[in-house]
């Protein structure tokens, strides 16, 4: 039986080159129309379980918005390469996170994920804004 679907988390991001500059723009999203809860099983525990999923969606954002900001040079397509591995990565540690937690129910490896994650967005904390401008080094 199924008690939630959180599917709809993923990484976007928009690409605006301008006369000196590109303009990019790397948010994480959740999609509230494409999810759904059944409210007579749902608890708690699964709800915090599932927003880590989009804490963890958060840290891959902002480890992708690192990777831009460290570059030697930025375009669409080096842009679009980093999303794809990011993308990926995002991919297999959501999986990974489902599994060792075995969707909540293993509560000190959920404890273990959620201080993980706290940590590593604390030390992404630079990387919290969406925008990144880079010169075009004309």
């Amino acid at each position: 039986m199924n008690i939630l679907q959180l599917l709809p988390l993923q990484i976007l991001y928009s690409f605006t080159s301008k006369h000196t500059s590109f303009e990019i723009e790397v948010f994480a999203v959740f999609d509230r129309d494409e999810s759904w809860v059944n409210t007579t099983i749902a608890n708690e525990k699964l709800l915090a379980h599932e927003q880590l999923h989009f804490d963890i969606t958060e840290l891959w954002t902002r480890k992708l918005r690192k990777s831009i900001e460290e570059a030697d040079f930025v375009n669409a397509e080096i842009l679009n390469s980093f999303y794809n591995v990011h993308l990926s990565g995002l991919s297999r540690m959501q999986a990974f996170y489902d599994e060792e937690t075995h969707h909540s129910m293993q509560s000190a490896e959920q404890q273990r994920w959620v201080s993980y994650v706290k940590k590593e967005l604390q030390e992404l904390d630079a990387y919290q804004s969406s925008i990144i401008i880079r010169s075009k080094n004309l």
